[in-house]
């Protein structure tokens, strides 16, 4: 017994020995190797599932308009996602995989709301990435951006999840026309993202996807934006009301001599096009800039935003099955103490219908307004989160259970898409 114990002894010291032997540098180098094949190996998983989307159509102005943008391949039958504001108007779109192959697509649908377009490609042989579980996100997991940021292929970057369900206020179409909306559930992530990966994949540490590539906060606009916006502006003021209304203006000399000097550009500009009727080089508006007019501050940096993929996915259905993504027609908020104390209800439960679309699916199964939401698909309803998250699970293909409160009468009704 006591060699035994002596031979652990010996086989213990030997150990310690080859630890204290061994080279540091060694063991971390042999973690980042580690670390690197895994790495590399996820990356390789991914980038075949990011497209290069090509769309050709026509701007506001009949003029033929370019935008390259990213897609992600989301199923076996050749489903791409990718936003709407990519191929929006788009008379021909294109893929190109990361071998360099050209595929054609068709746009089945885009929903304005949640700036989501779903694409069939004219191929069934593409690599699709599978969807993280709802729910199972952590603020500090890891996440992989994969898209191509100013037409470079398959570009990866690397950051964290830091932050979850964030509303990002921004600019949709509603019933066509432009208007303020609301990004709902937004994941948040440090993972670079540029001009180009709109569309890209967000992914976790296993390969699935996390969500799909929408915008940076505050990202500053490219040059060519500006120039755009300069024109259309240079094109649409009013020089001669502006100089009728600048004695009454409280400016100093050197701004006095800054608006002078672009009210003098601008006028020189439409007259111009007055003589030919096309447009000219974009007159320079920033150089000699005074020190009274502040310049345009940078966008925020590492703050950018991904649309859940359960969000994607749910458009990708509903469109396959209906052409576009159908709304219940309501909105339900978080009733206040009065209304819970009237209905019995716990705090924490029940939505309250505050608007009704008279022409909706809510509206035409029997939801009035002031009912008050309990369950929907099944699933207790307490904030408006838990409303959308049920509807995201829920199949487009078959009725929705709900179960309102009227007053004192709970009723079970079913809603038809």
């Amino acid at each position: 017994m006591g060699r035994i114990l002596n031979g652990h002894r010996l086989s213990a010291i030997v150990v310690l020995a080859v630890m204290l032997l061994t080279p540091a540098s060694a063991t971390f180098g042999q973690g980042i190797d580690a670390f690197e094949r895994e790495l590399i190996d996820l990356v390789e998983r991914v980038r075949p599932s990011v497209v290069t989307v090509r769309a050709v159509g026509l701007n506001r102005r009949g003029q033929e308009r370019k935008i390259v943008g990213s897609g992600v391949v989301i199923d076996d039958q050749g489903t791409v996602a990718t936003l709407g504001t990519v191929v929006r108007g788009a008379t021909l779109v294109e893929l190109e995989l990361l071998s360099g192959r050209i595929v054609k697509a068709t746009v089945l649908g885009v929903d304005e709301r949640m700036n989501i377009a779903i694409l069939e490609a004219d191929a069934k042989d593409l690599t699709p990435l599978a969807p993280a579980p709802a729910g199972g996100l952590r603020v500090g997991a890891f996440a992989l951006s994969a898209g191509n940021p100013f037409g470079l292929a398959g570009s990866v970057g690397t950051g964290i999840i830091s932050g979850l369900e964030r509303e990002v206020q921004g600019v949709g179409l509603v019933n066509g026309e432009r208007k303020s909306v609301v990004y709902y559930d937004m994941v948040q992530t440090t993972a670079p993202i540029n001009p180009g990966d709109s569309g890209g994949a967000l992914v976790d540490s296993r390969g699935r996807m996390i969500g799909m590539i929408s915008s940076t906060f505050g990202r500053s606009p490219s040059m060519q934006r500006i120039r755009e916006m300069i024109r259309d502006f240079a094109r649409k003021v009013d020089v001669k009301q502006i100089e009728a209304f600048l004695p009454a203006l409280d400016l100093n000399e050197k701004q006095k001599l800054f608006v002078g000097m672009l009210l003098n550009r601008f006028k020189a500009y439409q007259e111009s096009i007055a003589e030919d009727g096309h447009d000219h080089e974009t007159p320079t508006v920033f150089e000699g800039m005074p020190e009274g007019i502040p310049g345009a501050s940078l966008g925020a940096q590492g703050i950018n935003f991904a649309i859940p993929v359960d969000q994607v996915q749910y458009a990708a259905r509903m469109i396959r099955l209906h052409g576009r993504v159908i709304r219940l027609g309501l909105r339900a908020e978080v009733p206040d103490e009065a209304l819970r104390s009237l209905a019995g209800l716990e705090p924490g439960h029940g939505l309250v219908v505050s608007e009704l679309s008279e022409t909706g699916p809510a509206a035409r199964a029997g939801i009035e307004r002031f009912d008050i939401l309990l369950s929907v698909a099944g699933r207790p309803v307490g904030h408006p989160r838990d409303l959308r998250r049920a509807l995201l699970a829920a199949p487009v293909s078959a009725p929705i259970p709900v179960t309102v409160r009227r007053g004192a009468e709970t009723l079970e009704l079913t809603i038809r898409y």
